[in-house]
């Protein structure tokens, strides 16, 4: 609660395009593919007052700030679904159930990087405790790993059967070298990982023809500013504005992630993982009486 901002009325946002269903974005309502356009970042409020006319005064602008929300942006043309701060408080990062990743500086009100899915919508991202790795999931039963520093995706862990619904990653066990996470599913599974140089595999039917340039090594790329000039996902990117759109990287492009260690834990659909110290804690949609909750010892 903010005792010294009074709460205003706020606008509903805008519904989707009624040619999108919203319970399946990505069909018109008939069982037929939609292409959805990307979105873009449209500010209401402004953090700084700037969506007031450049006549106002000092004494409206406060008014302004006085009440709130501070500030109300519209990522058009999506159903965001979940969001992040980076842990060094200079990014936001919201997934939608259209299949977007967008990045944006939001002290700076800057939607810088939309990435699409692989397939279908995304519902739950995490960022690594230093900031530098960006996960998410969704519809696609994958796990997309991006590099920050780079803005790219760098590999996608494969193992769910189903929609992955929960990631984080072990703060208590990712170094430098080496990040530990952790994700979860509807197919009742409970799945450990670990990137570090060398874990990013490439598809085996992929022959790299670019001479100098192994994508399976992108774990250690980010201390290489010209690494990103190389990607794929950069130079096939379209700039509109100051925003990136990135185009989606064929599977037989991608480096692949494997767990090191995880299987089914429950019957019934998963739905979020924290880490604790020496635990693991998973929580399903269907459990009884409520939300069920199951720990597990730390596997080191």
């Amino acid at each position: 609660m903010d005792k010294d901002r009074e709460d205003t009325q706020f606008p509903p946002p805008n519904p989707l395009p009624p040619h999108i269903d919203r319970d399946n974005p990505h069909t018109n309502g008939q069982g037929h593919a939609s292409r959805i356009p990307p979105p873009t970042l449209k500010i209401h409020k402004s953090l700084a007052s700037s969506a007031l006319p450049i006549t106002a005064g000092k004494k409206e602008r406060e008014l302004a700030m006085k009440y709130n929300p501070l500030s109300y942006w519209e990522l058009t043309n999506t159903t965001a679904s979940a969001f992040d701060f980076s842990h060094d408080g200079k990014l936001l990062a919201v997934t939608s159930m259209q299949g977007h990743l967008s990045l944006l500086l939001w002290e700076k009100e800057v939607l810088t990087d939309v990435f699409t899915s692989y397939y279908g919508g995304l519902g739950c991202l995490a960022f690594s405790p230093d900031s530098r790795y960006l996960l998410c999931g969704g519809q696609d039963d994958m796990v997309s790993i991006f590099s920050v520093a780079e803005r790219r995706l760098i590999g996608r862990g494969v193992g769910h059967h189903s929609w992955v619904t929960g990631l984080a990653f072990d703060p208590y066990l990712s170094t430098d070298r080496a990040y530990r996470f952790g994700s979860v599913g509807d197919d009742g599974k409970l799945l450990l990982w670990e990137l570090s140089s060398g874990t990013l595999v490439m598809p085996k039917q992929v022959v790299n023809t670019r001479p100098g340039h192994d994508r399976s090594s992108s774990i250690t790329s980010t201390n290489n500013p010209t690494a990103s000039s190389t990607s794929l996902a950069r130079t096939a990117s379209t700039i509109q504005g100051v925003t990136i759109y990135h185009p989606i990287i064929p599977r037989r492009e991608c480096p692949t992630l494997a767990p090191i260690v995880g299987g089914k834990i429950d019957d019934d659909p998963l739905c979020e993982i924290h880490f604790r110290e020496r635990e693991v804690i998973t929580t399903c949609k269907e459990g009884f009486p409520n939300n069920q909750v199951l720990t597990y010892s730390q596997v080191t």
